[in-house]
């Protein structure tokens, strides 16, 4: 079984983005939250669609050229767990 995120379906996300910032509003919680590049790119894969974490750390090696992939899975893993904590996004366990 492997894990697949999304964002919740009754959840009312709202971005803006400023070049290197975006500011998110989530009608769930009722809360705003300012992010970074990174965090940007990964809610946008989210909101595009339901993402594994191998699908979405591909995606995100075409995005930002690093040469240290783990440091960035690291980084992935730590925001990932940060959004399903503050409700942006929410995790089930899908059959291969």
């Amino acid at each position: 079984m492997e894990r697949v995120w999304s964002i919740p379906e009754n959840a009312n996300i709202v971005i803006e983005n400023w070049g290197e910032n975006a500011i998110i509003y989530s009608s769930l919680s009722g809360e705003t939250h300012l992010l970074n590049e990174l965090a940007y790119e990964v809610l946008m894969l989210f909101q595009a669609g339901s993402e594994t974490f191998t699908t979405l750390i591909d995606k995100l090696y075409t995005i930002f050229e690093v040469e240290d992939k783990a440091d960035l899975e690291l980084q992935i893993q730590k925001l990932m767990t940060d959004f399903e904590n503050l409700g942006l996004i929410e995790s089930t366990e899908c059959e291969n």
